[in-house]
């Protein structure tokens, strides 16, 4: 049978790299078997199929975690079948390689004292790193070499590398007693009552501030492809920095715009120059205009934001944005910024609403694990569906709603707020309309906050040069 060789190790070496594929085997087959079991459900809250190292068993466990978010059994005819929904049965063996992990695992429990499925899950865990290990710097051992090498360029991704393995050291998780709880519990209601503890981080904007509202909760901003989603974050988080020194921000860059784009958009909204103006599209770049870039540059300097423009899953995603609460842990409010969720891998090639409650929940999940110890804000963006462009939606200003949003109905059951921006100027048919009115419209820019689980609902209007990034309260 031909080795098989992770990319990036060294064949010279002539080494198997690490790996245990028994406990693999008898780790899924545990799961299979005894699925109520605590240790195997303390397994199943953390698995992924990476740290798998044979093919097959990563497609089974995929399988087997693919059951345990939808909270569905998991046994040997369960997780056939859903390999076999997925397409992936064949690839994984077959039936009888999945019967056969629950029967070794079976013949192993029969024979020894002791067969702990979190202490196996630990063991492949650390063969996992190992291999990780061994990648990481064999690909960046021979890159290094080279004369083309561009060190700035890649040690960005070295390091989130670096950041997503070492999230592994802390799987044993923690645990607090009853008392400890309720003690924190009373504590933050006594500083709350007496203005100790900061619920609301101000944008300096009277309506965002009175409507909207910041503070720990889950936000989606949705809008139509084109709306300016992303660049009025972009201001909205600009403003929320430029309030408060207590706020840290980890923003995932997923979609079209890169980190490098979004920083021009604030430096666009401090010096009154487009994209085409800072990379000197139209004219060279003077001196006068340069400095000016230079001095807004070191400003934004002085905020707190990390950004990944990495294309990951939702899970890594939240390990990321734990250790960056840590890291930060001195700031009052973390902000995750998931730009957008249509873009996380898991709904890559998949379309189903059973994907995105799977999503939604993950997000939940992210929120909750990292709000026992930080204030916490996530905000995700996403997409309209095609209705709201539609003819049928003109006699409404093509106003949307939050049926529009794209995906299962779960994506608007979960956040505590919901945004929804609308641009009237985007949509041609509707200028048509408004010919007298067409320059003050095009420049419009609509806030919908039809859900505020904290706060009342209602509409935030803006004059708007998406250009420049610049936004104005009407």
């Amino acid at each position: 049978m031909k080795k098989r060789i992770l990319p990036g190790f060294d064949y010279a070496m002539g080494k198997l790299p690490p790996q245990n594929v028994e406990i693999e085997d008898d780790l899924l087959g545990q799961i299979m078997a005894n699925s109520e079991n605590k240790r195997v459900i303390k397994v199943l809250k953390l698995l992924s199929p990476k740290i798998f190292y044979r093919d097959g068993n990563k497609l089974i466990a995929e399988g087997i975690i693919n059951l345990f978010h939808n909270k569905e059994p998991i046994d040997i005819l369960t997780v056939t079948e859903r390999l076999r929904k997925l397409g992936t049965l064949e690839k994984a063996g077959g039936p009888y390689a999945v019967a056969q992990k629950v029967m070794q695992s079976h013949s192993i429990m029969m024979t020894a004292n002791k067969a702990d499925p979190f202490y196996y899950y630990l063991i492949i865990t650390q063969k996992y790193l190992q291999r990780e290990i061994i990648r990481i710097s064999s690909h960046y051992n021979s890159r290094a070499f080279s004369d083309d090498f561009e060190i700035f360029d890649e040690l960005d991704v070295f390091i989130e590398e670096l950041k997503r393995i070492s999230k592994y050291k802390e799987i044993e998780g923690k645990s607090i007693t009853l008392q400890d709880q309720m003690k924190t519990v009373l504590q933050y209601m006594s500083d709350a009552a007496v203005g100790a503890v900061k619920t609301i981080w101000k944008t300096g904007m009277p309506n965002t501030d009175k409507i909207l509202g910041i503070s720990p909760n889950i936000m989606v901003l949705a809008g139509d492809t084109g709306a300016g989603k992303t660049t009025f974050l972009t201001f909205l988080i600009k403003k929320i920095l430029e309030e408060n020194k207590d706020v840290a921000v980890y923003w995932r860059c997923l979609d079209h715009d890169t980190t490098s784009q979004i920083i021009r958009k604030f430096i666009s909204n401090e010096t009154n120059m487009t994209e085409a103006d800072l990379l000197s599209k139209n004219d060279k770049m003077d001196e006068a205009k340069l400095n000016l870039v230079m001095a807004v540059t070191s400003k934004i300097n002085q905020m707190t934001i990390e950004f990944s423009d990495i294309q990951d899953s939702l899970r890594d995603i939240g390990r990321y944005f734990e250790g960056f609460c840590d890291k930060y842990k001195e700031k009052n409010l973390k902000i995750l910024i998931i730009d957008n969720i249509a873009r996380v891998l898991e709904n890559k090639n998949n379309t189903s609403n059973e994907i995105d409650d799977n999503i939604a929940n993950g997000i939940a999940d992210i929120h909750k694990e990292c709000s026992i110890n930080h204030n916490v804000l996530v905000i995700y963006l996403h997409h309209f569906t095609k209705e709201q462009a539609s003819t049928g939606n003109l006699d409404m200003g093509n106003m949307p709603t939050k049926e529009m949003i794209r995906g299962s109905k779960r994506y608007t059951d979960l956040p505590t707020q919901i945004c929804l921006i609308n641009r009237p100027g985007a949509y041609p048919n509707l200028m048509i309309d408004y010919k007298g009115k067409k320059d003050i419209l095009e420049k419009i820019f609509i806030v919908d906050v039809v859900k505020n689980s904290n706060n009342e609902t209602g509409r935030i209007y803006f004059y708007c040069d998406l250009g420049k990034v610049k936004f104005l309260e009407l």
